[in-house]
Parts: C-alpha cells; sequence; structure tokens
C-alpha cells in the first residue's frame, strides 16, 4: 500500500482556510436565531399568534424605521419567529443579509398560502441595518424600499 505524505501545516492551512473563510461568511451571515424548521417544531397548525401578541406588534409596528439595527428592532418587536441568511443566486455579490419574520397566522407549514398566512418581515442589509420591513397585514404599509440589485451583463 502506498503512503501519501501531506505535511501538517498543509492540512492546518487548508482546514482554517475553510473555517476561516466560511467562519467569515458566517459570522457575516449567521443568526443565533431560530430558523424556520425550529419555528415548525415548536407549533402546532394551523398557527395563529395570541391576540396580545398580535395587538403588541401590531402597535409597535409604527416604531419601525430604515436604518434600525437587529437590537433595536427585537426591542419594538420582540424575538422573531424564525430568521433566514438571504444570498443571491450568483456568486456576486453573495450574502445579502438577513430576514427576520414574525408569523402572526400560518395555516400550514408545508405551503405557502399568500391569502391566509400573514407575517411581519424585517429585512437587514449586510451590515444589519433594516433597509425594508413589510407585511401582509391589513393596515400594516412598507417601510423602506427592497434591495435592488444590479443586473448581470448577458
Amino acid at each position: 500500500m502506498k503512503r501519501y505524505f501531506c505535511p501538517l501545516p498543509i492540512v492546518l492551512s487548508a482546514i482554517l482556510f475553510f473555517f476561516g473563510y466560511a467562519g467569515g461568511q458566517e459570522s457575516a451571515a449567521h443568526d443565533p436565531l431560530p430558523a424556520y424548521n425550529d419555528f415548525v417544531k415548536a407549533h402546532s397548525f394551523p398557527y395563529v399568534v395570541s391576540a396580545e401578541k398580535l395587538s403588541a406588534l401590531k402597535k409597535n409596528y409604527s416604531c419601525l424605521t430604515v436604518g434600525l439595527n437587529p437590537s433595536q428592532v427585537r426591542a419594538i418587536l420582540g424575538e422573531p419567529d424564525y430568521a433566514e441568511s438571504l444570498f443571491s443566486k450568483a456568486e456576486e455579490p453573495g450574502f445579502l443579509g438577513t430576514a427576520w419574520t414574525y408569523v402572526l397566522e400560518k395555516s400550514d407549514p408545508r405551503l405557502t398560502n399568500v391569502k391566509t398566512d400573514t407575517s411581519i418581515q424585517v429585512f437587514f442589509d449586510r451590515n444589519g441595518n433594516a433597509q425594508w420591513i413589510v407585511s401582509n397585514a391589513s393596515g400594516l404599509d412598507p417601510i423602506g424600499t427592497p434591495q435592488i440589485l444590479p443586473r448581470p451583463a448577458d
């Protein structure tokens, strides 16, 4: 059997590069909040937020503004039900930011029903600032605008 020699410094460098690169992206993109699957596991469906929480979310929604950081949004709306990291389909720009979702009503965890599922979503840019806050609940108007990415050249 033939043995291959791979010096330890090369192996360690490769491991550090991989974890350093992924860790760098993860530190920018990772949010220690629950993912959608965590939300689904923790609730029964159809899901409807409590009347108290719904009232507080709707009341505090008007306090939100573009430019808030996650700590400020958390102070206004509380912990989101789940968070997602957002990435472009193209290699560049890659990481776009994060989205926090506050679920108000969800009929089925496996499907999205635009008529019955309601939520508040806060979209943070790469720098962690709220850029677009939107809800499909009655009476909650959008705040800010979605991020516009340049179209790749054909």
